[in-house]
């Protein structure tokens, strides 16, 4: 496990989203909205351009990583996207990681191989954590320059799954054949 720089921008930014949409099964955003408000109109935006892509939405309190408060006076729709070329375009619509941060844009980017989260970010704590580090990670991040601590916990400590994500491939599996 280790942590990402904080000034993860740019065009390193750029490689990262291009390397993790390559390497990914699936993405997860956040869109965040005070109760009985609408998602502001920049989310919109992502959302509509990203609905081809969406396995999976559903209001929430809890994703990679992060437990929030029922009674925090805000709703959470937490979204999963197949990784896919096509999402680059709006990938990049933040121009930074931690840019991804209500009010304008959704929150915490994720990325999943099969159902376990590989990568999460918690933007307004600008946090962003590599949770199991393949070979391919190890030397991709080494090669940005732009690990910053790297800390060693066993994977079963540190993994994330969404169980649902097992079950879609499972039924996906069976309809392929």
């Amino acid at each position: 496990m280790f942590e990402l720089e904080k000034s993860l921008d740019n065009e390193k930014y750029i490689k990262f989203i291009e390397f993790a949409l390559n390497t990914s099964d699936f993405f997860m955003l956040v869109y965040c909205k005070k109760k009985h408000e609408g998602f502001k109109r920049s989310m919109k935006t992502i959302k509509r351009g990203l609905s081809d892509l969406k396995v999976m939405s559903q209001f929430r309190f809890s994703w990679a990583d992060t437990i929030m408060s029922p009674y925090c006076g805000f709703e959470y729709q937490v979204c999963f996207y197949r990784s896919d070329s096509s999402a680059l375009h709006h990938l990049l619509s933040a121009k930074s990681l931690f840019e991804w941060d209500w009010p304008l844009l959704p929150q915490d980017l994720c990325f999943y191989r099969m159902s376990h989260c590989w990568f999460y970010s918690v933007s307004h704590e600008r946090m962003a954590i590599v949770t199991a580090p393949t070979q391919q990670d190890i030397t991709f991040f080494k090669q940005l320059d732009i690990i910053s601590n790297e800390k060693s916990y066993s994977i079963e400590k540190w993994s994330i799954e969404e169980k649902w994500l097992t079950d879609y491939l499972a039924s996906a599996n069976r309809c392929n054949q």
